[in-house]
């Protein structure tokens, strides 16, 4: 249980999201809460269950995790934990497109981060917290929210985290009306996601990227969303759903823009490619 707790930011980053979740889920229906295994503990292995399941698109047993692990936390009064469980549960409500929950929770859970003072989990609150108000539709406090999650990742040394929010602000430059700051944003966060080999990461810059793509080089774009779509099916990581409408909007207008025949080509050619070749397509391009 101790191991598996912790290997999980391994399964996580390098794409072995089904054989973490199998060894997770077999070690909770093995063990039992209460008797010998300590509730913290039992809490922490319901986080990381939670989180693979998370990223599998499987919210419904994500949020029976997370709450099952809250209980836990606030019947020990672990703060740290209680704000975890919280930005857990603020995520999967964004990802399913409960914006207002989603705010709530991430106005709930901030201040018990700050009074926490880990850098890294402040950090990564207010990333999260901008991606539910811009999903909302303010931009602007999305943005300073994203800025000072940066800040706070750049200052730790957190390259995940940097590549994270910089994916995020360039999500808010296009949004913005700036497709040529969207593209360098999302470029230097496959940079390092490249880096760390984290095809997770990855998935979501290309996406990022095409969009930006997609008014100056549709051809280019049409590759990354295949790319990005085949590292997705490989790792088994969909889309969250409160964004596929607008990304399946996206790709029909890259579609439109190149034609029916052009656009499966480059498409299939950005699907065959491994996670290194996406990321020479990507970076080599011009800018």
């Amino acid at each position: 249980m101790r191991f598996a707790a912790v290997l999980w930011r391994f399964w996580a980053a390098h794409g072995h999201l089904r054989e973490g979740r199998r060894w997770l889920e077999a070690i909770l229906a093995l063990a039992a809460p209460g008797g010998a295994v300590p509730p913290l503990r039992w809490a922490m292995l319901l986080h990381v269950t939670g989180n693979l399941a998370r990223a599998q698109g499987d919210y419904a047993r994500a949020q029976t995790l997370y709450e099952e692990c809250l209980a836990i936390r606030r019947a020990h009064d672990d703060r740290p934990g209680i704000a975890g469980a919280l930005h857990n549960l603020g995520i999967v409500a964004h990802e399913r497109g409960d914006y207002d929950r989603a705010i709530r929770l991430h106005e709930e859970v901030l201040p018990l981060a700050r009074a926490g003072g880990d850098p890294y989990a402040l950090a990564f609150i207010h990333t999260t917290f901008g991606e539910a108000v811009h999903a909302a539709g303010d931009a602007e406090r999305a943005v300073a929210l994203y800025e000072e999650g940066l800040r706070q990742f750049r200052r730790i040394g957190h390259a995940w985290g940097i590549a994270l929010a910089l994916t995020r602000l360039g999500d808010a430059a296009l949004r913005r009306g700036d497709p040529a700051r969207a593209a360098a944003l999302h470029r230097e966060s496959l940079a390092l996601s490249g880096g760390l080999s984290d095809a997770r990461s990855a998935a979501d810059a290309l996406d990022g990227l095409a969009r930006a793509e997609r008014g100056v080089d549709p051809a280019l774009a049409a590759r990354l969303f295949g790319a990005a779509d085949a590292q997705r099916e490989r790792l088994d990581v969909p889309r969250p759903p409160a964004g596929e409408g607008a990304h399946q909007r996206t790709v029909a207008a890259t579609r439109a823009a190149l034609g029916d025949a052009a656009f499966a080509v480059a498409w299939a050619a950005g699907a065959a490619l491994t996670l290194d070749q996406a990321l020479d397509t990507a970076l080599q391009a011009p800018a």
